[in-house]
């Protein structure tokens, strides 16, 4: 799903509790600020300024991944200048439902990418959920222990 990330602003478009896992195994070297938010408005947009103004170590990265239902048009005016001006070795990544919510102006700064949910479920996958349904309860909670 995230083969090279250049970029240094995204969109990513699917199922949000999907998509965060992905992201933060993919982002694991870097420091990684979450928030997950009903509607993102003007005061998170300015807040997310400031902190991504803030300086980071040298060698280190830092990504933010913002995920929520509705964005307001003040906030996406906002993010502009964020998102022109990012702080050195700063990724972001706004995790929305659809793309239709943003602006013209906000999608042409943005790296997008649509996750189809049929992708997340591979066929090993399935298997794997097959025999968890099917399994006694303590072998449900062995195989819960492994995930944990």
């Amino acid at each position: 799903m995230f083969d090279e990330l250049t970029h240094h602003a995204y969109l990513v478009v699917g199922p949000a509790e999907v998509i965060i896992l992905e992201l933060k195994k993919r982002l694991a070297a870097a420091e990684i600020i979450h928030q997950s938010l009903p509607s993102f408005g003007i005061g998170e947009s300015r807040e997310l300024r400031e902190k991504q103004a803030r300086r980071v170590g040298e060698a280190e990265e830092r990504a933010f991944i913002i995920e929520f239902d509705s964005i307001t048009t003040e906030a996406q005016q906002a993010l502009l200048k964020t998102l022109e001006e990012p702080a050195r070795r700063t990724k972001f990544f706004l995790v929305a439902p659809t793309v239709q919510m943003f602006l013209p102006t906000l999608l042409s700064r943005l790296q997008i990418i649509t996750l189809d949910p049929k992708e997340s479920f591979s066929p090993d996958k399935l298997v794997e959920a097959q025999n968890f349904l099917v399994a006694s309860p303590e072998e449900r909670l062995a195989l819960i222990q492994k995930l944990l």
